[in-house]
């Protein structure tokens, strides 16, 4: 994705929101046991970067916000 050559980095990234990038718990232990010899949780990280980028967000997130944008914490509101 951050290669300048790449031309279908928006299909990609479109791809990639529902094959487990918002999956990853971030814990770093895939690092240690990658048999290629990766850092795949760099690699995460960048494309959930690029994803937010994009407009994409974690979608357990997003399901925790109102209609209004603002947070809902499923209690009685204040």
């Amino acid at each position: 994705m951050s290669d300048v050559r790449e031309t279908e980095v928006e299909d990609k990234i479109a791809a990639v929101q529902h094959q487990g990038i918002w999956d990853c718990t971030l814990c770093n232990e895939c690092v240690p046991v990658c048999p290629v010899g990766i850092a795949p949780k760099q690699d995460i990280v960048m494309l959930r970067n690029k994803s937010g980028v994009m407009g994409y967000m974690d979608p357990s997130f997003s399901s925790n916000f109102g209609d209004d944008g603002t947070p809902s914490f499923g209690g009685p509101a204040f």
